[in-house]
């Protein structure tokens, strides 16, 4: 809601609780709680701006007396006020209709890009924090799939929506480049490998190479042998200790992963802060478990495993029960859990942080409980913070004209070629455009929003149809509609968009649009509380079929200049509202198509 108006009714209850000495240290953010904009009730139209206070509703409302709140108010009532009713357990506030659509019009056209996120007042939640985010981290020497095309997306909102809101956001991306799959990698390039296959499509190669080598191992242990796995652990033991022609390729198959990764997010528009390696905790893995040897918190069996003990969790919630979490294994070698321990440990030096999050399907739900219950055990109760862990579902029935197998690159490509020929056949389509360029643009976006507006814990089914439609709720449908604003804004040039004094938008479907508008920050606090982005994206699809509505019932053209100029403050600031919104969710507003 607009903030203007809702702290001046916090203002005015704390003054009244105060006289009756029902005060308190938190009673503003108390009072807050209980306040929500909404459509009027009966006795008014349904779009006119209402703000309702409930008894009840958090501690603030305990407390209220509606009856002295409602007389403090009508007595020195804000000029925007219309009217202040009460019953026993509701206070309404009704403002102005045209006061509300001039003071949120022109707070959007002054804000511009930080609308949504630029406070009005004291009262936001938290500022100003150093957050860690690690998402996409992908395996080196390994295809982008989906499972990383989550990660990223995700990650990249968290991020958007982090620095948006005034903190300051560290993005990490970790790839994995150590461990045994890599002993495994190395013994298959050398049985199968082919230096121009590597040099023309490296990543696919190197897939082709780690199926044919895990067919092996799977082939022999089918048959009570482990020859093939016993020479990859021999191979990546050599890795460990610095063989140089197997560093030599490691290095070599890193480098082609990344320059292949990199292209895939600069198509994305992915940014990061830095790229953190598995293999740059190695040392300081093997000092961190020299130290929990040395401080009995690490343990050994007769196995010579490596391990520590933490409380069982049932229900997020620690037991009595304990469990014992293995970190070193048989032969003296790290495991992914304890390289992570060591990573948090360093990073916590390093940002000197305020949250981590990771961003990982909910499959490693187990891991990442270990892993904060050993940060916690070693004194890093930083770890206990919610959000630790970001999971996310996974995508079901995707496919591409290439197979079952879907690689990003592939989706990517085959999103923008089915792009292409809809944006050739549609007649509609502008001649001035850059068709590649656009239809990439489309496809990202389609991709993206698919992604994002279902709940992220949510396993979701892939459908072209329904992620390419114009008209459905879709990116290309957000898109379109962003740009056919940007169409009527060039269409007025030469017009002002000014709200004026907000009484020509005095029809229906106007005021439920300034209402919706008047949400966007509401909705933003409520996707920053639970890390939802379908909060967002939702939000963007009615607001695109709002617009729809408009389109229809409030023509600018042969206006009288008052009513155009205002129409087009109304237009102007929906553009910039789903910019906005877009941007968040890490996608690239079209100005044309």
């Amino acid at each position: 809601m607009a903030a203007y108006y809702r702290n001046y009714v916090i203002k005015r209850i704390v003054q009244t609780l105060n006289k009756k000495g029902a005060g308190s240290a938190d009673l503003k953010r108390d009072v807050r709680q209980i306040i929500k904009l909404s459509q009027a009730t009966k006795k008014y139209r349904c779009t006119d701006p209402q703000l309702q206070v409930s008894v009840g509703a958090g501690d603030g409302g305990r407390q209220l007396d509606m009856a002295s709140v409602e007389t403090e108010l009508q007595q020195d009532a804000h000029t925007d006020i219309e009217a202040v009713t009460a019953d026993k357990r509701n206070l309404y506030i009704k403002i102005k209709n045209h006061k509300f659509n001039q003071h949120i019009l022109r707070t959007i056209q002054h804000q511009k890009e930080l609308y949504g996120y630029k406070s009005e007042d004291d009262l936001r939640t938290v500022t100003g924090q150093h957050m860690v985010v690690e998402y996409s981290s992908p395996n080196i020497a390994k295809p982008f799939h989906t499972g990383h095309l989550r990660s990223t997306i995700i990650g990249n909102f968290v991020s958007n929506l982090f620095e948006a809101v005034g903190h300051r956001v560290t993005r990490l991306n970790y790839l994995g480049d150590w461990g045994t799959q890599f002993g495994l990698l190395l013994t298959g390039y050398h049985r199968y490998g082919d230096a121009h296959k590597l040099s023309v499509d490296p990543l696919l190669h190197l897939f082709e190479v780690y199926v044919k080598i895990n067919h092996d191992v799977q082939a022999e242990k089918a048959k009570g042998e482990r020859h093939t796995y016993e020479e990859a652990l021999a191979t990546f033991s050599r890795l460990e200790t610095g063989d140089v022609d197997v560093v030599n390729t490691w290095k070599e198959f890193r480098h082609v992963s990344l320059a292949e990764y990199n292209k895939i997010y600069q198509r994305l528009g992915i940014r990061f802060s830095e790229t953190h390696t598995e293999s740059m905790y190695d040392e300081a893995t093997k000092t961190l478990m020299k130290h929990l040897t040395q401080a009995n918190i690490l343990h050994t069996d007769d196995a010579g495993v490596g391990y520590v003990e933490i409380a069982k969790r049932k229900n997020e919630e620690k037991t009595e029960e304990m469990e014992k979490v293995k970190l070193v294994k048989s032969d003296g070698t790290s495991l992914y859990l304890s390289r992570d321990i060591a990573a948090a440990v360093d990073r916590v030096n390093k940002y000197k942080f305020d949250r981590m999050h990771y961003v990982v399907d909910h499959s490693q739900r187990n891991h990442f409980l270990q892993l904060q219950s050993v940060l916690d055990l070693l004194g890093h109760h930083w770890s206990q913070q919610p959000h630790f862990h970001i999971p996310f579902g996974r995508v079901e029935g995707m496919s591409t004209r290439r197979g079952e197998v879907v690689f990003l690159r592939d989706l990517l490509d085959e999103a923008q070629g089915r792009m292409r020929q809809t944006l050739i056949e549609k007649n509609t389509t502008r001649a001035d455009i850059d068709v590649e360029g656009v239809a990439d643009t489309l496809g990202i976006s389609s991709i993206i929003v698919q992604d994002l507006k279902e709940r992220r814990t949510s396993n979701y089914k892939f459908s072209w149809e329904r992620m390419l439609n114009f008209k459905s709720d879709s990116g290309v449908f957000l898109q379109y509609c962003h740009a056919r604003l940007c169409s009527i804004q060039r269409s007025f040039i030469d017009e002002d968009a000014d709200v004026g004094d907000g009484r020509q938008l005095r029809e229906e479907t106007a005021g439920r649009l300034i209402l919706h508008l008047a949400s966007y920050p509401d909705v933003v606090q409520e996707s920053l509380r639970s890390l939802e982005p379908y909060h967002i994206v939702h939000y963007l699809f009615r607001l695109g079929h709002m617009i729809n509505a408009a389109y229809k019932h409030l023509p600018v053209k042969g206006q009288d200049a008052a009513t155009a100029q205002a129409r087009l403050a109304l237009f102007d600031c929906s553009r910039q509202t789903l910019s906005n919104g877009l941007t968040l969710l890490g996608i690239t507003p079209l100005q044309k198509m």
